[in-house]
């Protein structure tokens, strides 16, 4: 991948994830009325559009540097459960203080506190999503993404190290375990991953590319003023008994999402040629800041509840509400620190994990033999 695709991805994830952060200002009652309708609330969107960039990055990542199923699984495994599992224990942590600090305090799903032996091994292992479930850890909602993100590694595992019918079989095992809602989102992640392996027959003129990343963007400015966004939450509802009935949950926009992640393979496919140069002073603080949109989406929404029902403070001051705001980016910088930028602990981890059950399957069994992947990867066969 070229430094300057690279770079501007990193800058959109980065970007993306802060507009989830602001959005949520609003959304969880930081901000007060009078200055909620200034914020943009672009949260939703902004997650389809990590879907597309995780598509495209996983699949570039599993062809150039994961050689073989256990290192793809390990290096998908440090990555997520070393910011979640922290995340985790924030996240109930501080429901559990606000509500000791707030007499008669009611949180979202506080009652996962009183049964942490069944929900947090359950959060933990992302089944908060599938099928009929909708149960993200108490105060942390935007964990709702991470129950599809870490079923669609697995998904993407089956097609790029299994060929022939072994690969048709596991994906529709997969896809039977996950549920519809994975199902409807699944195609903006795959959108991602198809970029990435078939972007480059599709070449555009530097002068085509930069138009079109402009015109995408004013594409969905336009999309979002017309008012066709709720139209199409109300249709894609309509199969699933309405919007006062549906149990899509977290996948409720599902055909508003089409459209985003559509407009948003436009702009990352036009990204790739439009040769966009930086300025080697902007280098660093992109990479900087882009090293902590995991921790930032993952800590948020804990961090930001939590002030919002214990500190004592002007809910429609500009300056109080910066100053809260500025207070949890500056605890997810620490949080990152010590979580997104520390994977090897669980690499390691995770690596002598996989040598131990390796150890445990007779050698020649079927079951090895059925579960050894193909040595090519991603899209052949």
């Amino acid at each position: 991948m070229r430094k300057d695709v690279s770079l501007w991805l990193d800058g959109m994830r980065a970007t993306a994830s802060f507009l989830v952060f602001v959005a949520h200002l609003s959304v969880f009652g930081v901000a007060g009325p009078e200055l909620a309708r200034f914020v943009p609330e672009l949260g939703h969107d902004s997650v389809v559009l990590f879907f597309v960039l995780s598509g495209f990055v996983i699949a570039y990542t599993t062809e150039s540097r994961h050689a073989s199923l256990p290192e793809y699984l390990v290096a998908r495994g440090a990555r997520l459960w070393s910011v979640a599992l922290p995340a985790l224990v924030l996240t109930y942590g501080l429901a559990a203080t606000a509500r000791q600090l707030v007499p008669g305090l009611q949180l979202e799903h506080d009652y996962q506190l009183a049964k942490l032996a069944i929900y947090f091994p359950f959060q933990l292992g992302f089944l908060g999503e599938l099928w009929t479930f909708s149960e993200p850890p108490c105060t942390n909602v935007p964990w709702w993404s991470l129950g599809y993100e870490a079923w669609y590694y697995l998904l993407f595992a089956a097609y790029a190290f299994y060929r022939g019918a072994r690969r048709w079989l596991l994906l529709a095992l997969g896809f039977a375990v996950v549920g519809y809602k994975l199902w409807l989102l699944a195609p903006a992640w795959a959108l991602g991953a198809v970029l990435w392996k078939l972007g480059p027959r599709w070449p555009l003129p530097r002068g085509v590319a930069r138009a079109l990343l402009a015109a995408t963007v004013i594409a969905y400015a336009a999309y979002k003023a017309s008012g066709a966004e709720a139209w199409l939450v109300e249709l894609g509802n309509r199969p699933f008994g309405g919007l006062e009935a549906t149990p899509l949950g977290s996948a409720r926009n599902w055909l508003h999402d089409w459209v985003v992640a559509i407009l948003a393979g436009l702009h990352l496919h036009a990204l790739g040629h439009a040769q966009l140069a930086f300025p080697a002073w902007s280098v660093r603080p992109i990479r900087f800041v882009a090293s902590f949109t995991f921790s930032l989406y993952c800590a948020h929404a804990p961090l930001l509840i939590f002030a919002r029902h214990t500190l004592s403070y002007d809910r429609n001051a500009p300056l109080h509400v910066a100053g809260v705001a500025l207070g949890v980016l500056a605890i997810v910088v620490v949080f990152g620190l010590l979580t997104e930028h520390r994977k090897e602990p669980y690499r390691r981890a995770l690596e002598a994990l996989a040598r131990f059950l390796e150890r445990r399957l007779p050698v020649g069994g079927v079951v090895r033999r059925w579960l050894a992947p193909n040595a090519e990867r991603v899209g052949s066969g």
